[in-house]
């Protein structure tokens, strides 16, 4: 995955709570991808896949954040750093980040609760949806 500074409009942009979600939906498929950390500038999500928790340290990245006027932090899905590792597990890494950047965009139920818009739909809950 290469990201150049002329492709600024294809850099996503999500929330912290979303990329939190967005880590435990994929969590649910084969991978451990949690929020390690976020200060004010970067935010750190570790990745695993399951079955090697004992191969040692997950592959970590930093990602850039920012702050609204509102102090919501936004975390923009293009990665400063990666933590070294084997071959392996970057190209591990690289599939479980691609599916994190291209996972379908998540809202809120009205019970709080983090869905696709598909399901939130085939539920009829759709009365009262925010990102």
């Amino acid at each position: 995955m290469q990201y150049h500074s002329w492709e600024d409009n294809q850099y996503r942009v999500v929330s912290l709570d979303n990329l939190r979600a967005m880590c435990e939906h994929i969590s649910e498929n084969g991978w451990i991808v949690r929020v390690e950390s976020a200060s004010l500038h970067r935010v750190c999500v570790s990745f695993q896949k399951r079955g090697t928790v004992s191969d040692g340290q997950p592959e970590c990245v930093i990602l850039p954040c920012f702050r609204t006027g509102s102090g919501c932090c936004h975390v923009v899905l293009a990665p400063l750093q990666l933590t070294s590792g084997s071959t392996k597990k970057r190209l591990q890494f690289c599939y479980a980040f691609r599916r994190l950047k291209e996972m379908r965009k998540l809202y809120r139920n009205a019970n709080g609760e983090w869905h696709t818009v598909g399901k939130i739909l085939s539920e009829n809950d759709y009365t009262q949806m925010w990102e």
